[in-house]
């Protein structure tokens, strides 16, 4: 469905956009949507493979160096936001490692 819509901007809309801030915009929103090649999960279900709180797990991502800056610059990062997308998932776990297996 992604690429579809993906496919929709790039061939037809994209295209017809004369105005420069309208054409800036759609190829953002085509990074964003190629950026979010697959299921977004909630940052509570991130706190619980890690066995910890929420609020714990935002004190981590704000404590954790370079973590929090890299979240920003890549994916525009605010705490307030109550998804990660893959990519975040993947930035995570690279500064806090992998979550603990559960037996």
């Amino acid at each position: 469905m992604r690429q579809r819509q993906i496919k929709i901007l790039q061939e037809f809309i994209l295209p017809a956009c004369l105005v420069i801030e309208d054409i800036q915009a759609i190829e953002h929103l085509i990074l964003t949507l190629k950026r979010q090649d697959g299921v977004m999960i909630y940052k509570s279900d991130m706190a619980k493979r890690y066995g910890i709180t929420r609020i714990t797990f935002n004190k981590r991502i704000n404590q954790v160096e370079g973590l929090i800056d890299e979240l920003c610059m890549k994916f525009n990062y605010t705490k307030w936001r109550k998804m990660f997308f893959p990519g975040e998932v993947e930035i995570i776990e690279k500064y806090l490692g992998l979550p603990p297996v559960k037996p």
